[in-house]
């Protein structure tokens, strides 16, 4: 698969996710937040991709802990 194929499947997934949760909903703003997800969790799954081809799977599982661990914090701050 060529890269602009992945773009294109990444593009046509998230095109997908917001028209589809649009038809349901009638408000602009679940559009909007699902797009983001679908836009960001591609660009999320695909540096995690070269996180593990690059430096391996150690690598990416200690990457991603360690965002989990931040984010938690985070979470525990705000509610304070």
């Amino acid at each position: 698969m060529t890269s602009v194929n992945l773009w294109l499947a990444f593009a046509s997934l998230g095109l997908f996710t917001v028209m589809g949760l649009n038809a349901v909903s009638k408000a602009c703003v679940f559009g909007v937040f699902y797009g983001g997800i679908a836009l960001f969790g591609s660009l999320g799954a695909i540096v995690a991709g070269y996180l593990w081809k690059i430096y391996g799977f150690e690598s990416l599982a200690l990457f991603s802990e360690i965002g989990m661990f931040s984010m938690l914090v985070l979470l525990l701050l705000k509610r304070v």
